[in-house]
């Protein structure tokens, strides 16, 4: 009997010519991304493509292994084809509306937002919505007609044939596409090949200013260097007799510092820090002129234990990393990678995780924990957080007595929810909450019944509705923290409020050539207050300071025992606040961290080590 030949898949490409296809697709696809970074300025994305010609190939080499994984997957050209590039526009769509309402571009930790759409949803305007939908609609309808048409009129061009030295190919070439992909992980692995190979390519990295990083070396090596597998990078000579001895030099100024503390701790002592969402004073903002001080009673010292700016880790939005650095009193600056989340990628990872709660609870039996947060449960996974962090009783939008928003707002108003701190105060014994507000958020105009006078920029007069719109919602919340101030100055127990803004809102955009200092748009609003021990005739001493020493302030002014890691970042923060790895803000200005002292550096190198040893390391500090 006559042996029959195998089948031959007649619609086979020449291997040269899928090479080509794929190559010239990469191109297109690199440009196009790079250019979401730079606003569709195609001179701009030329000019990004040409500085470094080994960046530019090695970004087109990343998504060509990246179609390569798709080709082995689905073995079908034109659909590979169309499918790499229709993914790439919704990116790139997806990346410039990122960039206008947060002045951030697409990074790693954002794929981690697609189970949380309905949140997301409700924080970007309709038209954003009605856009990004039709261009998701338009996509999927592309792709089913492309497999339609596959299907009925054998119209794909597949590359491995039915046989199994095809299919050993195909094999082959989906574990060497991943494996490559995967390796991209490394960028933050101190020594690794991949950053040997990034830098020696003339990677300018900029960990701190991630969407400046991705416009000098490209969209796709800018995420790249923002995949991270470690939290942090292990200080040089890390060890737990190293950490001892830190912990042994601050106990013991510590107990001498402790001698004139008034309270052992918070058994009777009531504290409501308030994080208020994007406030920060526009008259700070070099380009925009305000004829009034939109927050009169913010930033009166009079009466206050302690008042003015707090530099934030964060510019327009990611709330949670500000809020990580005030509740644990640890650094967002330090970690591997600036596009780390604690809140989603640290924290959940602990049992109990240590901070203000904790030493609130501490030798405080008849304490209670408590979060308000008046928006959804969905984002940062809070509810888990909040728990690790020690909190007692979790409240969200849901669960609050009074709802009620501001005008055609869709945000529950700042009165409303300090109605609702009021509430819980008044309960008999001792609180520490955690307020979080969503009055200031994002979007701003049409919702207010006026907008604040006087508002001009002249540079970018396009600016001024919706800056003026934003400018009322901080009048009204300065508004409601005095009368909120005010109740709780009648109140027979003692009770210490610490209010900040979280970051800057995403509005300055188009001033980022006239704030160019690192701490420029990175200032926002703060002020302690207590309703005991102290003279209310007397005016609080204004204070820069930084997100992550408000933990140690707290026990200062309230007057509560310090432990050694208060003492620390109370003397760095005396010296320098805030800023980056690189960057601080000192009395002679922002300086770089080989310009300060030596006793200074020496200092930030012991809290460094601390905080490695409390996030990554073996926890001797506890011990």
């Amino acid at each position: 009997m006559q042996k029959q030949p195998r089948p031959v898949s007649r619609n086979l490409y020449p291997s040269n010519q899928v090479i080509i296809k794929l190559l010239a697709s990469s191109i297109v696809i690199s440009f196009l991304l790079t250019a979401s970074v730079l606003n569709l300025n195609i001179f701009d994305t030329l000019a990004t493509f040409t500085a470094s010609l080994s960046l530019t190939l090695f970004s087109i080499f990343i998504i060509f292994t990246m179609q390569l994984l798709l080709l082995s997957l689905i073995n079908e050209l034109k659909l590979t084809m169309w499918l790499s590039f229709l993914i790439s526009i919704l990116v790139s769509v997806v990346n410039l509306l990122k960039i206008q309402f947060r002045s951030e571009p697409l990074i790693p930790t954002d794929l981690g937002f697609l189970f949380d759409l309905p949140a997301i949803i409700r924080l970007i305007t309709p038209i954003q919505i009605v856009l990004v939908s039709l261009l998701l609609l338009a996509i999927i309808a592309i792709i089913l007609v492309l497999v339609y048409r596959q299907r009925k009129f054998q119209t794909g061009v597949k590359i491995f044939d039915v046989d199994k030295q095809s299919n050993y190919r195909r094999g082959f070439l989906l574990i060497l596409s991943f494996t490559l992909l995967l390796s991209m992980r490394s960028y933050q692995v101190e020594g690794s090949l991949l950053k040997k190979t990034l830098t020696s390519f003339g990677f300018k990295e900029y960990q701190f200013d991630i969407l400046k990083s991705y416009r000098e070396n490209g969209f796709v090596n800018g995420y790249i260097s923002n995949i991270s597998n470690d939290v942090m990078v292990m200080p040089e000579g890390y060890s737990k007799e190293s950490v001892q001895a830190i912990m042994e030099k601050y106990q013991a100024q510590a107990d001498t510092f402790n001698i004139q503390s008034k309270y052992d701790n918070f058994q009777d002592i009531s504290v409501v820090y308030i994080l208020s969402e994007s406030l920060s004073n526009p008259q700070r903002v070099n380009g925009v002129e305000i004829e009034e001080n939109p927050l009169p009673f913010i930033s009166d010292p009079k009466g206050k234990s302690l008042q003015g700016l707090m530099v934030s880790p964060v510019y327009g939005g990611t709330t949670a990393n500000t809020e990580f650095e005030v509740l644990t009193g640890l650094s967002m600056k330090y970690l591997a990678s600036g596009s780390i989340i604690p809140f989603k990628s640290i924290i959940p990872e602990f049992e109990k995780f240590p901070g203000i709660v904790k030493d609130y609870l501490r030798d405080n039996p008849y304490g209670k924990a408590i979060s308000l947060h008046s928006y959804n449960d969905k984002l940062f996974k809070r509810p888990e957080v909040y728990e690790k962090l020690g909190f007692d009783q979790c409240y969200f939008d849901a669960d609050m007595i009074h709802q009620d928003p501001l005008f055609d707002s869709t945000y529950i108003s700042d009165k409303s929810t300090f109605n609702d701190a009021l509430a819980y105060l008044s309960q008999d014994g001792s609180q520490f909450m955690n307020v979080v507000t969503m009055q200031n958020h994002s979007p701003f105009t049409d919702k207010y019944d006026a907008l604040y006078p006087g508002v001009s920029v002249e540079t970018d007069p396009n600016l001024e509705e919706s800056l003026a719109a934003y400018t009322q919602g901080i009048h009204y919340s300065d508004q409601a923290i005095e009368e909120f101030i005010q109740a709780v100055s009648q109140m027979d127990k003692k009770v210490m409020v610490v209010y900040y803004g979280d970051h800057l809102p995403g509005l300055y955009n188009s001033l980022l050539d006239e704030n160019k200092d690192p701490f420029d748009l990175y200032t926002t609003d703060f002020f302690i207050y207590k309703n005991f021990d102290q003279d209310h005739r007397q005016m609080a001493k204004e204070q820069v300071v930084s997100a992550s020493s408000l933990n140690a302030l707290t026990h200062l002014y309230a007057g509560v025992e310090l432990s050694p890691l208060h003492i620390l970042n109370l003397k760095i923060n005396q010296q320098a606040v805030g800023g980056s790895a690189l960057n601080y803000k000192t009395k002679e200005g922002t300086q770089q961290y080989l310009d300060l002292s030596p006793e200074l550096q020496s200092m930030i190198e012991e809290y460094k080590m601390i905080q490695y040893d409390i996030l990554v390391g073996e926890n001797y500090s506890n011990q």
